[in-house]
């Protein structure tokens, strides 16, 4: 990715706890990752997370300037370590769909993804397939695309940054137990390695897939092409 292309891209945020950076991706495992970060930072093993504790991560993080949303740094800074989840990029598309498009329109976007579809005059949701012709337009017209489907290696630059730990959410229960012993990030009391993402197969993605042509997949894996050769498309 060359300079003019990399300001494009928001980076979502790095989020500095003591000397370890956890490096957030929308639609992997944040909630819970929240959740232990939070209970690290105000001392509650008890604390469980909502939509609200996002507020208050940025809150508790934010106020010395640790996290930096259009930080570009070549290394995550973070002398006891630093941590990547990633997914499986079109599970997490699918995820995405379902919790941000499909059941209402928190973003506002229902007109536009039906409009680039032909089908403006729908009061109906858009469905999955015209999600992913909206998804395909903003890669061809260069539009800024929302990090909860944009690609996770442009989103975490992967490719540029010397991350020590990076762990798939299909293994999370298995791999993150010791990453976080490792970063030292284990709360007082004891949790269970679950969150709303913990378990990414809860619906069945080759159902969604199956709803697209031959075109729209071949387009779909030029889109994510870098974060299916990663991250085990």
């Amino acid at each position: 990715m060359d300079s003019s292309q990399r300001g494009r891209y928001k980076w979502m945020g790095d989020v500095h706890v003591d000397d370890i950076v956890w490096t957030r991706l929308p639609k992997v495992a944040t909630t819970f990752m929240t959740t232990i970060i939070l209970r690290r930072i105000l001392k509650n093993a008890t604390l469980e997370c909502s939509s609200s504790c996002h507020a208050r991560l940025e809150a508790a993080t934010s106020s010395d300037s640790r996290i930096h949303d259009e930080l570009i740094g070549i290394r995550p800074d973070g002398p006891g370590g630093s941590l990547l989840i990633v997914r499986r990029p079109y599970d997490r598309l699918v995820s995405a769909f379902l919790d941000k498009i499909a059941g209402d329109d928190p973003m506002q976007l229902w007109d536009k993804i039906k409009r680039i579809s032909g089908r403006a005059n729908s009061t109906g949701p858009p469905t999955f397939a015209e999600f992913v012709n909206f998804v395909i337009w903003q890669d061809d017209t260069d539009d800024l695309m929302d990090g909860h489907w944009d690609t996770q290696e442009r989103l975490s630059r992967v490719c540029e940054r010397d991350y020590q730990y990076i762990v798939q959410l299909e293994t999370l229960e298995e791999e993150l137990p010791y990453v976080l012993r490792r970063l030292g990030l284990e709360t007082e009391a004891r949790h269970p390695v679950t969150s709303r993402n913990a378990s990414p197969r809860r619906y069945d993605t080759g159902h969604y897939l199956d709803q697209l042509t031959e075109a729209q997949l071949a387009r779909l894996d030029t889109v994510y092409r870098m974060d299916i050769i990663l991250f085990n498309g």
